[in-house]
């Protein structure tokens, strides 16, 4: 990229999860090649910065919290603006439904052009397939559209939306990751205990009650225990599943935690058990924690991690789940040889800043700005 731009992220972020992750490291990347670059990040007026997305300012990327009455839109629609146009925003790039149907369309007026990453459609019940349809709908007048896998990106293009490019999530912004020792002491884990860890949101499209269903799968043996780090709307329905399938005192529910990426060395396997899904960012901290995987086989995972970095198994099928993670117990030394392989195959593939400065590139700088070059 030959000229500085000026990229603002708008976002309503959540307290935790993986779009507030993408979110920061994308920013973090542009910022660190010399772009400039803001996250406008549309909060609830009680609500604090997720430590996720404050990570970013470290990075050399501004924060602006914009904390609103909730579903006043209008007054959302302005605040962005007005943001935008003190920031002198070339691209408004927007994460998620409510930003893309929200501030999306202040793209034309501010003479920005208008990106979009989707980062996947959770589906489920009558109100979220509303919200993805009016999503698409903003989806259609963008300038760019990225999705985070080849599957998502077909998705778009069968809903008619065009201009639609895949860039797979990359390394998130990260702390130092605490040794499997200190991880292990931090989530009060036994260092002799077989340690499945599962990391995301607790609702349905993230598959949590498959998880339970495989652990159930191992009973009698091998023993065990389990660490679910992440909260959502099935929390309370999970914890009364994990009593009925007798997995209390072997299935510890953490909350949510505080870069958690930091605690992935304490896990002798990480479990994906997804419905559905874009290239979670979970995988890639797995990834690089050097932990073995067993996956579904939905969304970008398999292209993030390779075809012989993790165990896959099909959506919803609990006993292949389970024998998945049998197998990692079994055969450590196979496991350590796979999760050598997922990272290698990722340090192989492209560069993900260096491929959305492609997208901003093909959309061209907003008509009338002068850029200065990047360092």
């Amino acid at each position: 990229m030959k000229f500085a731009l000026s990229v603002m992220h708008v976002c309503a972020p959540a307290p935790f999860g993986g779009l507030e992750r993408v979110v920061a490291a994308l920013s973090g990347g542009l910022a660190h090649r010399g772009h400039r670059v803001m996250i406008a990040a549309i909060l609830d007026p009680d609500a604090t910065i997720p430590a996720a997305i404050a990570e970013a300012a470290d990075h050399g990327v501004e924060i602006e919290p914009l904390r609103l009455p909730r579903r006043a839109y209008g007054a959302e629609r302005g605040a962005v603006g007005g943001l935008a146009r003190a920031f002198g925003a070339e691209f408004l790039h927007t994460h998620g439904y409510r930003s893309d149907v929200v501030a999306g369309p202040l793209a034309g007026r501010l003479g920005a052009a208008r990106v979009s990453t989707v980062h996947g459609f959770t589906g489920g019940g009558l109100r979220n397939r509303v919200y993805e349809w009016l999503q698409k709908r903003a989806l259609r007048r963008c300038d760019a559209v990225v999705a985070v896998s080849d599957e998502l990106a077909r998705t778009l293009r069968d809903a008619g939306i065009e201009r639609v490019r895949t860039v797979a999530n990359g390394a998130p912004l990260g702390r130092a990751a605490a040794s499997a020792v200190e991880a292990r002491r931090e989530l009060g884990v036994d260092e002799d205990a077989f340690h499945v860890g599962w990391v995301g949101r607790l609702s349905a499209e993230k598959g949590p009650d498959t998880f339970l269903e495989a652990l159930a799968e191992l009973r009698p043996a091998p023993p065990f225990v389990a660490s679910i780090l992440g909260d959502g709307p099935m929390r309370q329905a999970l914890e009364a599943r994990a009593a009925r399938l007798g997995l209390l005192g072997r299935v510890r529910f953490a909350g949510p935690v505080e870069s958690a990426a930091r605690l992935f060395r304490a896990f002798d396997v990480f479990v994906l058990s997804s419905r559905r899904e874009g290239t979670p960012i979970s995988l890639l901290e797995a990834i690089a924690a050097g932990t073995p995987v067993v996956a579904t086989r939905v969304g970008g995972i398999a292209d993030a991690a390779g075809p012989h970095g993790a165990l896959y198994v099909d959506p919803m099928d609990a006993a292949g789940l389970g024998a998945a993670i049998r197998e990692v117990r079994s055969d450590p030394a196979a496991a350590a040889r796979r999760a050598l392989s997922a990272r290698a195959h990722r340090d192989a593939g492209p560069d993900w800043i260096d491929a959305y400065q492609n997208v901003y590139e093909a959309v061209g700088t907003a008509p009338g700005r002068d850029a200065e070059p990047a360092r």
